[in-house]
């Protein structure tokens, strides 16, 4: 009966060290992937914008249509200066660059201090 309980004993150490060991799960940092903004839509303007701060807002993002619901092109922070590139046929969205952080996308003109050149 020892041999038993001591071959037991060994075969559960056996085991137990055949098993693999848990390791914390650590959470990668995810790049986000914006789309390419759709010039075509822009009827060619000169000037620039400043994106209009709002409280609680951290980031202000682009689009890459003049869409609320389109793709992500870029995002900004408040009170970013992008140089305007169009706008589109309603007049109510705004094709932008913002050098400075390398994002360009559309931006909805009622979010914008807006400055075109005659």
């Amino acid at each position: 009966m020892k041999k038993i309980f001591v071959f037991f004993v060994l075969a559960m150490f056996l085991l137990s060290a055949c098993t693999t060991a848990q390791l914390p799960v650590t959470q990668s940092p995810t790049e986000i992937v914006y789309a390419t903004p759709d010039v075509s839509m822009a009827t060619p303007a000169v000037g620039f914008a400043v994106v209009r701060k709002v409280a609680g807002t951290q980031t202000f993002l682009l689009r890459s249509s003049p869409d609320p619901k389109a793709f992500l092109s870029g995002q900004v922070a408040p009170g970013a200066v992008g140089t305007l590139l169009g706008i589109n046929k309603t007049g109510d969205w705004a094709l932008l660059e913002f050098k400075e952080q390398s994002q360009s996308g559309w931006a909805p003109i009622e979010s914008l201090d807006l400055t075109i050149a005659q």
